[in-house]
């Protein structure tokens, strides 16, 4: 074996790891997935349970329909946006309800960055990879992508932030 030939099959040999560390990497990246969806489905029936049976916010009662007095202690009731307060709290629950808001959209914006960013890092590996490869397929090429776990790390990443942002809403919508 000359030079040439040993360093062709170190370079496939190179090759073949990387894409065994892509294909491990975009397994956990498809279990967060998966869970990520799972969070969302959970966020969305607790709220759709939230708004279905509210709290009195001077008794705790139960309340099962958007009344104006509670039928456990009588108190008035004031409704914003399927959301229950007592008379004169009004603005503190817009600003609350404004807060999430601005909480969810901030969430969506880092998601598309961390998206983003992500599709240029897996186009600038996969550049080089292709080079290397020769006459390798491009999808080969970009399954090999991301040697250093970065969409793991983003992955990751984004299912803290939303776990966070969920149990901001449910601790705000507990609190009614």
């Amino acid at each position: 074996m000359d030079e040439a030939e040993i360093a062709r099959l170190m370079s496939l040999l190179a090759l073949t790891e990387a894409n065994r560390r892509s294909q491990e990497e975009q397994q956990k990246l498809e279990s967060i997935r998966n869970e990520m969806a799972g969070l969302r489905q959970a966020s969305t029936e607790n709220e759709h349970r939230q708004k279905s049976l509210h709290q009195c916010p001077a008794c705790g009662g139960r309340l099962d329909g958007e009344f104006r007095k509670c039928k456990h202690c009588a108190s008035d009731l004031v409704w914003i946006d399927h959301y229950v307060c007592e008379p004169g709290q009004e603005e503190a629950l817009r600003q609350r309800l404004a807060a999430e808001g601005e909480a969810a959209q901030t969430a969506r914006l880092m998601i598309r960055r961390i998206e983003q960013r992500r599709a240029e890092l897996a186009a600038a590996s996969a550049e080089p990879e292709q080079a290397a490869a020769g006459s390798a397929e491009p999808e080969q090429a970009a399954a090999s992508a991301d040697p250093d776990g970065i969409n793991l790390f983003l992955g990751v990443i984004v299912v803290v932030f939303m776990a966070i942002l969920m149990i901001v809403i449910i601790a705000s919508c507990s609190g009614e």
